[in-house]
């Protein structure tokens, strides 16, 4: 899958082979997506939204505030253990 990241293919199929996607137990996978709905449900689909308020909304939260360890996901501007 090198070169390939977020492509169609990558996103429904090649991330399953990534060892951080295998490593993700059930929990982690649930506040993970817990914190994603808190994000995504207040977001009116139909808005119009410039580049900069789509990255405060969206972008800033979403992407993880430092560089991840091996302990805990970063993500969401910080960390979900």
């Amino acid at each position: 899958m090198q070169g390939q990241l977020f492509t169609q293919d990558f996103l429904q199929r090649g991330i399953r082979e990534t060892p951080p996607y295998q490593a993700l137990d059930a929990a982690t996978f649930d506040r993970l997506r817990a914190a994603l709905k808190a994000i995504f449900d207040p977001l009116d689909a139909h808005a119009t939204r410039n580049e900069a308020q789509t990255e405060q909304a969206v972008i800033e939260p979403v992407l993880p505030s430092s560089t991840p360890n091996t302990e805990s996901v970063q993500i969401f501007g910080g960390v979900i253990n």
